[in-house]
């Protein structure tokens, strides 16, 4: 049964667990979708490409960040751009949910400087206790959110954040990787 594009799941196997596609699979695929590709032109074919080398064996969690990704690519793709940030918390919270994803949303987490507590700050997501996820909904991705997902991920000693924009025509994501 196909999981997203690109990604087969084997039985047995939820998405997370999905295999990196494999060149039958990728033959297949592109048998199956042939008539959509003529139809569509380059933007399928490059969309689809790109989807199908998100998971990366080499980043920890990629499976984890590549179901979150897809999670958030169904929601922008039935909202679009142009609602508050809330509008596609609530809406992505839904979408995980359904793919049947663990996750704590809008959880207070603390924040450490020298192996001390010195305050906290509110996480977007966090999914399976180990990729935080933060939101945006706006023009444009900026050094400032770079630097708040490295601090976020420094401050609550997590391996694994995205950061996620819903503000452009098409959804903006940016994996990092504390290493």
């Amino acid at each position: 049964m196909w999981k997203g594009l690109g990604a087969t799941a084997r039985p047995g196997k939820s998405l997370i667990d999905a295999d990196f596609i494999d060149f039958a699979d990728f033959f297949f695929f592109w048998i199956l979708y042939l008539p959509i590709f003529f139809f569509s032109g380059p933007y399928f074919f490059i969309t689809s490409f790109l989807y199908c080398r998100m998971i990366d064996k080499r980043y920890a969690h990629s499976e984890l960040t590549e179901a979150i990704i897809g999670c958030a690519m169904r929601v922008h793709s039935a909202l679009g751009p142009g609602f508050p940030e809330v509008v596609y918390q609530r809406s992505l919270a839904l979408e995980m949910d359904a793919c049947s994803l663990v996750f704590e949303r809008e959880i207070e987490k603390p924040v450490f400087y020298l192996n001390q507590q010195v305050g906290s700050r509110r996480v977007d997501f966090l999914v399976a206790s180990t990729v935080l996820v933060e939101l945006k909904a706006t023009t444009g991705l900026d050094e400032h959110h770079f630097a708040q997902i490295i601090n976020y991920l420094t401050a609550y000693r997590l391996q694994t954040g995205l950061l996620l924009n819903f503000g452009q025509r098409s959804l903006q994501f940016k994996r990092f990787i504390k290493t």
